[in-house]
């Protein structure tokens, strides 16, 4: 496959992030944020987002809209102080949009004592990093963050908006 020049210069500039990426994962993965208490980890994504320039907003989800959904599974938590964090970077008007999506919250990681390395820890051991969320779903969340920092420090100007969506509830 041979790629573009705009491709090449995503992927040198990622390559050029991987110390960044990895610290930044860590730093994430250190920050608990259990089902129904995310508001840390959403704090630190919130940040993240502004440290690009995008505009960030931050809806809660509306109990009772949600409640029609066909989907909906009523987990008993409340909302309240509970938000999603979602990071515009603005585009053309009436071109396509792109939205990136993952979610914040882990399962619990108790028993505790069960982990070989510190839930909390985001230790490295080789090639692999230890901690709840290192994998589903802190990582995804970094991976569409840097891509699309690496494609505005590439110079490259996506048409239409790009969305990061850091989701809240995903594991209840």
């Amino acid at each position: 496959m041979v790629l573009s020049l705009a491709e090449k210069k995503v992927g040198d500039l990622i390559a050029r992030m991987k110390e960044e990426i990895v610290l930044t994962l860590q730093e994430l993965v250190r920050i608990p944020s259990v089902v129904g208490q995310e508001g840390k980890a959403q704090a630190y994504v919130d940040r993240l987002y502004r440290s690009l320039g995008l505009e960030v907003v931050s809806p809660a989800p509306d109990l009772e809209k949600v409640k029609t959904h066909p989907a909906f599974i009523e987990t008993g938590m409340s909302y309240e102080g509970r938000a999603n964090v979602i990071g515009i970077h603005a585009g053309e008007p009436g071109s396509r949009s792109l939205l990136l999506n993952g979610h914040i919250d882990v399962v619990s990681p108790e028993p505790a004592r069960a982990w070989k390395y510190d839930p909390w820890g985001a230790q490295i051991d080789g090639e692999r990093m230890y901690g709840r969320g290192a994998g589903d779903m802190k990582a995804g969340l970094l991976a569409n963050f840097f891509a699309l920092k690496a494609i505005l420090q590439a110079g490259l100007k996506p048409r239409g908006k790009v969305m990061l969506l850091s989701a809240i509830d995903e594991e209840a």
